[in-house]
């Protein structure tokens, strides 16, 4: 068909009549007539005229398809009358029309001494690939595949395959009239459960007249599919957790080996078991779930798989499993054997993997006794405790099968732990990160700490869900990246307990309300002022503290540092002399009372606002002189108005009112 195609593109190409065609007289002709070469072989060509026509090798050039110029040492004269063409097929592409023409003419046709269509492939008959058998026993078929290869011309080639199961005494065709890449034989058409199969599969090029032969020999065992388990059987241990799988094997006394894979809603990752015998037992499976078992069987000594069979089966029921919990509590106020203090006892929500059957309730015990009942979406419970001596809270989830074991924390004894005083939660603007700082207990208080958070609720500092905790051996401060916290930062309270070396917790202690930024710019301290009727050879300050403003970015005050020094008799500056400093921790309230001060002595006196991190700008001076007893009230009050009355001022605009 190809050759025959190329005859009639150069016939269509000409603007010639077909009876000029046929009635040119010939004047030479090119050999061989049907040229075939593969990739890497030499093609040669001889374009030889005829002695009558005139005509001699000089007057003679080769057309090659695609237009491509022929170079000089692609052809050679042979003999007066012969032009040998000879070139190396590189490229299938060179396939197509080589045509032989004379000098002495223009027209296309008349040029013409003669041509060939050549076909070109990639290699006559290839070896085959991937040639496998399978025996498919559920199905009764012998089924051979293969893979020819690439080709240029497909369809030249005949392929032929036969079986044969009694060592080639007798061939049986492949039944199929059209075979390229595979044949399936049935029962009806040869033994197929033979134990061995001679396999002959003859691939001929026709174009190229080059066959090939791939002969192969199957063991029936070894290609056979086997059919999928007849059963499988699911029954269960005393333990809810564990199921007892049998399945059924290959029959005939095959040695059988089964993939087996169990998957349920709490699986990502299949179970998965290779075993060589027909029974399993698989364990730390989840109460009250559905499982999905599939079997697969394969001979030991076997290529093939069955398919899968499935079957579901349900784990029984069991009372759910407790997660642990945690507590905080108030401060106990005095030492009375009566007191007691409000605990809040926070549990992990049982997640439904561990509920084994639909959750109902939480209960909470003291000591054994209920004091507490909860829906199943509760997570804390509050109630009053004893400030003395140790007790026992456990928290346990009940469903229709009953209760978990009890999940104790002890609230210790109020003199045994050391909780801490204060907790602090600083953030940066556009930070990942939160700051975490701690009050009031010494290293040798503790062996680690708790930090606690969960997620806040929209109306106030309280938790809306279960708390996460992470241990410790921080002494006083820790950062948390977003990352570990698992949601927005200014969504999370946060919380820390101290751990002491007896495993006692203090309970936790939950930040400050107030939101803290670490880069926000800390205010002057603002009225600033000498209180009356201060002691003997004292000044009493007092000054507006920096205060939260909810809604607000807000600084953390650690501490305030008070400067005093002595002022030299004609203005408001410091005399040359060391000045002095004094620091208040923030939680203390003003005022503050400078003691063991000279009373003849001017003092100027300033205030600044620490962080924990930076210091503030010192504010205004204020100025006072402390008094000794030899002098009334009246005139020490009269005194201090005065200079409350000048302090701030420049000396000109004083009032000088003690002159």
């Amino acid at each position: 068909m190809l050759r025959l195609l190329c005859v009639l593109v150069v016939l269509l190409s000409v603007n010639k009549t077909w009876q000029f065609f046929f009635d040119k007289v010939e004047v030479g002709e090119v050999t061989p007539k049907n040229p075939a070469k593969v990739v890497n072989e030499i093609l040669e060509l001889n374009c030889a005229v005829f002695s009558d026509s005139g005509l001699n090798s000089s007057l003679l050039f080769w057309e090659v398809p695609f237009n491509e110029n022929v170079s000089q040492d692609q052809v050679s004269i042979n003999g007066d009358r012969t032009l040998l063409f000879r070139k190396n097929i590189t490229d299938i592409a060179m396939e197509g029309n080589y045509i032989c023409r004379r000098k002495d003419k223009d027209d296309y046709l008349e040029s013409m001494v003669g041509f060939v269509a050549v076909v070109t492939e990639y290699e006559a008959v290839r070896n085959v690939s991937d040639f496998k058998c399978v025996l498919v026993t559920e199905k009764q078929e012998f089924r051979c595949s293969w893979k020819l290869g690439l080709y240029h011309h497909e369809d030249y080639l005949n392929v032929k395959v036969e079986i044969s199961p009694d060592n080639e005494m007798n061939r049986v065709d492949c039944p199929q009239q059209t075979i390229k890449e595979s044949c399936v034989w049935t029962k009806d058409d040869v033994a197929i459960t033979s134990m061995t199969m001679i396999v002959t599969l003859s691939i001929t090029n026709t174009e190229f007249n080059v066959s090939k032969r791939f002969i192969k020999e199957f063991h029936t065992l070894t290609i056979s599919k086997p059919m999928p388990t007849a059963f499988i059987n699911v029954t269960f241990q005393e333990l809810c957790g564990c199921a007892y799988l049998t399945w059924g094997t290959i029959p005939g006394g095959v040695n059988t080996r089964t993939f087996i894979t169990l998957m349920s809603q709490w699986n990502t990752v299949p179970l998965t078991f290779t075993v060589d015998v027909n029974s399993l037992i698989v364990c730390n499976l989840v109460p009250a779930t559905v499982y999905t078992v599939n079997v697969i069987l394969k001979p030991v000594d076997g290529l093939y798989y069955s398919n899968s069979s499935e079957a579901e089966f349900e784990t029984c029921h069991m009372t759910p499993i407790m997660e642990s919990s945690w507590y905080s509590s108030t401060d106990c106020a005095d030492s009375k054997m009566n007191t007691t203090h409000t605990v809040i006892v926070y549990w992990q929500k049982i997640p439904p993997k561990y509920q084994n059957w639909p959750l109902q309730y939480y209960k909470v015990f003291l000591d054994g006794a209920q004091v507490k009942q909860t829906n199943n979406s509760e997570f804390l419970a509050s109630f009053p405790v004893p400030c003395h001596g140790n007790h026992y809270v456990s928290v346990r989830g009940c469903n229709k099968q009953g209760c978990s074991p009890e999940s104790h924390i002890l609230i210790p004894n109020y003199k045994d732990v050391v909780r801490p005083a204060k907790v602090i939660m600083e953030q940066k603007k556009r930070s990942p990160e939160v700051y975490l700082t701690w009050f009031g207990v010494k290293k040798e208080d503790f062996m680690a700490v708790d930090i606690v958070w969960c997620k806040m609720k929209p109306a106030g500092y309280t938790c809306s869900d279960d708390i996460q905790v992470l241990r410790t051996n921080s002494t006083d401060h820790m950062t948390l990246h977003s990352d570990i916290i698992g949601a927005a930062i200014d969504e999370v309270i946060f919380g820390v307990a101290a751990i002491n070396a007896r495993n006692m917790s203090s309970g936790i202690r939950w930040q400050e309300e107030c939101r803290y930024f670490k880069d926000e710019v800390i205010p002057i301290v603002g009225s600033v002022r000498l209180m009356p009727d201060p002691p003997r050879n004292s000044l009493t300050l007092t000054w507006k503290p920096v205060e939260c403003e909810p809604g607000s970015k807000n600084v953390y005050i650690n501490q305030y540092q008070i400067f005093y020094c002595q002022l030299v008799e004609s203005g408001n500056n410091c005399a040359l002399v060391l000045e002095q400093k004094m620091n208040v921790s923030a939680s203390n309230v003003v005022p503050v009372t400078l003691r063991n001060l000279n009373h003849k002595i001017r003092y100027g006196i300033s205030v600044r606002a620490v962080s924990l991190t930076k210091m503030g700008p010192i504010s205004i001076m204020v100025e006072g002189q402390p008094h000794n007893d030899d002098r009334g009230s009246d005139i020490l009050s009269q005194e201090m108005n005065c200079l409350n009355q000048d302090n701030g001022k420049l000396l000109s605009e004083r009032t000088n009112c003690l002159i």
